[in-house]
């Protein structure tokens, strides 16, 4: 949020004071464009009186936008490629990502959480991010990604099994489809892997 925006109806006493919040925004709203991608903006300002009144002119320079190169998924070593049993292999595409477009902090940081979400459906609950590497080359504008990823363990399902009411209300073939929807296949699929 702006300080000059929220407080610009509490007036400060002085110029010096309005010049104070000048330069308590623009490193804030620096954050916010290298949050997009924008890594050479500027933000010039300007402070003129007219009739009593300060007149704040702020001129922000984006430059060019970088782009995402590459995005990778390595094991907890940071060293190996993230191949993980039960699980197809995972391209940026797959976590909503598109290499060649704009590096958006946000993005990136929900293609982890999309990470996280299809190992916990191949079988990898307890799945984590362990380190997140972001390289900003300044001279090709362009961002290349990383995240590390402690996997946990690989869980098993067994069969299926029902007991207890003797009165079903769910048949067996209705449970699979929700096992089927909720972990990506059934459970004998499952008890197999």
């Amino acid at each position: 949020a702006s300080d000059l925006i929220t407080l610009q109806k509490r007036p400060p006493a002085s110029l010096n004071g309005i010049r104070y919040r000048i330069a308590g925004d623009i490193p804030e709203m620096l954050k916010v464009l290298k949050a997009f991608g924008y890594y050479d903006a500027k933000i010039d300002s300007a402070l003129s009186l007219e009739n009593d009144r300060a007149l704040v002119t702020l001129s922000i320079h984006p430059g060019p936008q970088y782009t995402l190169s590459s995005y990778e998924i390595l094991h907890n070593n940071c060293q190996e490629t993230g191949l993980f049993a039960c699980c197809p292999p995972l391209q940026p595409s797959d976590l909503g990502l598109t290499l060649g477009s704009g590096a958006i902090a946000y993005q990136i940081v929900n293609a982890e959480l999309l990470l996280l979400t299809q190992l916990s459906r191949c079988g990898y609950p307890l799945a984590g991010i362990s380190k997140r590497d972001v390289i900003v080359d300044m001279q090709s504008k362009q961002v290349e990604a990383a995240c590390c990823v402690n996997e946990g363990p690989l869980s098993k399902f067994g069969p299926l099994q029902m007991g207890g009411n003797e009165k079903e209300v769910l048949e067996k073939e209705d449970l699979e489809a929700i096992a089927h929807s909720l972990f990506g296949g059934t459970s004998k699929d499952r008890s197999e892997v």
